[in-house]
């Protein structure tokens, strides 16, 4: 036989083999993925269905809790009125769901059953309530009358603790259903008291299926997934125990092995056609096959693992060195593409600095030698401040070439470049190996010096200020994800205090975390309806009448209660929701007004404005549009400001006031004294009041300085022609002096506290009834 024909022999031979080889271990590999398909579909149906019912159970405690709060179930449970116990319950159970309902001593035992006996065996409840806490609801599973179910037990304070209240939930056909919708599985639920595991419950499964199931018994614990046969159809089935029931996730075997079986036979084709197309190759390479181009079929081996190191052997002058020609051009350009490519992968285009992949790879490795050495590390995380200045008002450009500089100096004050990177925008990082975190203060101050030295950008002295933020191994964390994160958040607390650096403190993780927790629900607040306002009168101390009440939000979160104003309000402006909250509040105040006026009561409103509000450019147009459309006079409405928002953006924030005033509206002055406090400013804002702040006023009898403070304050707003009210009125001796100072307003928890609507038209009713003269 021929060469040729030996070696299209071979080479089909060859393909016959890896044919074979591919099949058994294609067919391996299909059949290992199809079962942990399985595997992995029944955990995942088994973390869904616990994390269900643990949230089903949290729900059924908090409506537990309620009927426990209710004051008149309360009373019922001390005074042993069953007639009421009954009735509550049942109205009760009706909008919940409950089906079952207790009433338990001190001691556990049964007093009072909802279509049960009372006195019935208790024993299973006795040691619930030895284990319970008197502080919140509490969620089991049991089995009442062989049924699956779910109580909860709440503890019934009147004040003192007087009994037990036991809800029964019913693990049924309606739970199952659900289940299975859910978790694209067949759930089973099943009681395991006794040694009468299966017994009853209830399924998603065929009821021939089902049957058969309790007939056999379910699977022995621990036993992981099982095979059952259950009336002729075939399932994967995964038990896990809620003593003392039993709830099993049943998975069809045909359907997890369907798929197995059309692949295979695609494979079996493809294999066909594969050895048809072989053997025609075989036969045309078997004619040409050379040790020359054996050398190219190494070197091209050589240049797919990523070897570009040797250059092709083969010099000829035919067809095969033509070939070998070009792979040798190939090779080189993919030699030099990768070394390009390699690069800019971890460099940054701009500064030619690591970028921030290189610098986690940089960080990791000097963290392992940080580790075996047992020495300390710091990382410093540095941003240009007011960067955006520079390219929104010189250009892109411009603040590009301001970052070439700062890397440049960056390189001057750290040498090493492989520990400098920019982690992108105006962020660099800088790896300070064998440096603490007192060492790392040194480095920043340093850093924040040589970045400060003046630069020259068209034709401008410019220096670029920066806020530093550091974390250091081993105090702060041991991985580079985590001393990263804790350098950003070390960085935003030095922003937020207005510092040059400031070292990671423990503990802000936990506080960022629910800082964003909060910023999420707030996006849900309003459309809850969680949010409400609150009103806090104004008194005109010369007429001794209420003429205005300042709107004060307030957020009543459902797991956290109450928010103080100054969380929230402070995120909605980070956030970008407060234009939306601004603008809630001004409907809610100005539709509140007119339901004052049409009570009789003719009071305004004042409404607090932020900087971020200044910034809002269809204010006016909102503002004027919700009195036109509620009928308010624009005199009944006041809108303060404080001195530091206005400042923020003094031209644009000026322009809106004017805007403002012009509809006819009041402006106010918020917290005059602890902002800028500038004449040369007040004198050109077009305010009618200041507001004097609080921390001048409730110390105002007892520190001669405050009262001095007051005076002068009252005494220069009237010559300039604007009202003055004062905040933290809190005794009666206070408001008699202000009345005497001259002051026209004043509000203070002596006056009133800040009241719901309901209560605040209350508060007007009554004092319109006992309405006293002016200095009396």
């Amino acid at each position: 036989m021929s060469f040729r024909g030996r070696m299209a022999i071979a080479l089909v031979a060859l393909v016959l083999i890896g044919q074979a080889i591919s099949w058994l271990a294609v067919n391996r590999a299909l059949d290992a993925g199809a079962w942990r398909e399985a595997d992995e579909r029944l955990g995942a149906g088994r973390q869904v269905v616990t994390e269900m019912l643990s949230v089903r159970a949290q729900q059924l405690e908090q409506s537990a809790l309620l009927l426990a709060s209710d004051f008149g179930f309360k009373g019922a449970v001390a005074t042993g009125d069953e007639a009421t116990i009954r009735s509550m319950a049942i109205n009760h159970g009706a909008r919940i769901g409950s089906d079952r309902f207790w009433i338990l001593d001190l001691a556990g035992e049964v007093v009072f059953g909802l279509n049960e006996r009372a006195g019935a065996d208790s024993g299973e409840f006795v040691s619930l309530v030895k284990g319970a806490s008197t502080r919140g609801a509490s969620a089991h599973f049991a089995t009442v009358d062989g049924t699956p179910q779910q109580i909860v037990l709440v503890p019934v304070m009147a004040p003192q603790l007087v009994g037990w209240a036991v809800l029964g939930f019913a693990m049924d056909q309606v739970l199952t259903t659900q289940l299975s919708e859910l978790t694209g599985l067949d759930v089973s639920i099943v009681s395991a008291e006794g040694g009468k595991t299966g017994r009853s419950g209830s399924s998603s499964l065929p009821d021939l299926c089902f049957t058969e199931l309790q007939q056999q018994g379910v699977p022995a614990p621990g036993a992981g997934v099982v095979r059952l046969s259950l009336a002729g159809h075939q399932f994967l089935t995964l038990r896990e125990d809620f003593d003392p029931i039993v709830l099993l996730l049943h998975l069809d075997r045909d359907g997890v092995l369907e798929n197995v079986y059309r692949l295979r036979a695609e494979l079996a084709v493809i294999l066909a056609l594969t050895l048809a197309g072989s053997l025609l190759v075989a036969l045309v390479m078997a004619r040409t096959v050379t040790q020359p181009l054996q050398q190219l079929v190494s070197a091209a081996r050589r240049i797919g693992r990523g070897d570009y190191s040797q250059q092709v052997p083969v010099r000829r002058a035919d067809e095969v060195g033509s070939l070998a020609l070009t792979l040798e051009q190939m090779r080189s350009g993919i030699a030099e593409r990768e070394r390009t490519i390699a690069y800019q992968a971890f460099h940054d285009a701009l500064t030619e600095l690591p970028n921030r992949a290189r610098a986690l790879q940089r960080l990791q490795s000097e963290l392992g030698k940080a580790q075996s050495s047992e020495q300390p590390l710091a990382l410093l995380m540095v941003d240009l401040d007011r960067f955006k200045e520079i390219n929104d008002t010189l250009g892109h450009p411009t603040g590009d070439q301001a970052l070439v500089q700062a890397a440049r100096r960056l390189k001057q004050a750290f040498p090493e470049p492989e520990l400098l990177a920019r982690l992108g925008g105006d962020e660099f990082l800088v790896i300070l190996p064998r440096t603490d975190s007192a060492g790392a203060e040194s480095s920043a101050a340093i850093l924040i010096e040589t970045l400060a030295l003046p630069q020259s950008l068209q034709g401008m002295q410019i220096m670029l200020d920066a806020t530093v933020g550091i974390a250091a191994f081993p105090e702060h964390g041991d991985d580079p994800a985590t001393l990263l994160a804790r350098a950003d958040i070390a960085l935003n607390d030095a922003k937020s205090q207005n510092r040059r650096w400031s070292v990671y403190r423990p503990g802000r993780d936990q506080n960022q975390r629910d800082k964003l927790s909060l910023a999420n629900d707030l996006r849900s607040a309003l459309s809850r309806k969680e949010l409400v306002l609150y009103y806090q009168p104004k008194l005109d101390l010369q007429r001794n009448q209420v003429i205005h009440a300042e709107a004060l939000v307030r957020w009543i979160h459902p797991t956290r209660g109450f928010v103080p104003p100054d969380a929230f309000i402070a995120l909605a402006e980070q956030t970008g929701r407060i234009r939306e909250l601004t603008r809630w509040v001004l409907m809610t105040a100005i539709a509140q007004v007119r339901g004052w006026h049409q009570m009789g009561h003719r009071v305004g409103v004042a409404v607090n404005l932020s900087a971020h509000d200044l910034m809002d450019d269809g204010l006016p147009d909102y503002v004027q549009d919700l009195l036109h459309k509620f009928s308010v006079n624009p005199r009944e409405l006041v809108l303060e400001v404080t001195e530091s928002a206005v400042m923020r953006d003094a031209v644009y924030g000026m322009e809106m006031l004017h805007r403002l005033r012009a509809l006819g509206i009041g402006l106010a002055i918020d917290d005059y004294g602890t902002g800028y406090s500038s004449l040369s400013y007040l004198k050109q804002l077009p305010v009618d009041e200041i507001k004097i702040d609080k921390s001048f006023v409730m110390n105002l009898d007892r520190d001669i300085d405050d009262a001095v403070i007051v005076r002068s304050t009252i005494d220069l707003g009237h010559n300039m022609g604007l009202q003055v009210v004062a905040e933290g009125v809190e005794d009666a001796s206070s408001l008699e002096r202000l009345r005497g100072f001259g002051c026209d307003l004043a509000q203070g928890y002596f006056i009133s506290r800040p009241l719901p609507e309901a209560q605040m038209i209350e508060w007007l009713n009554q004092r319109r009834e006992n309405e006293v003269p002016a200095g009396a």
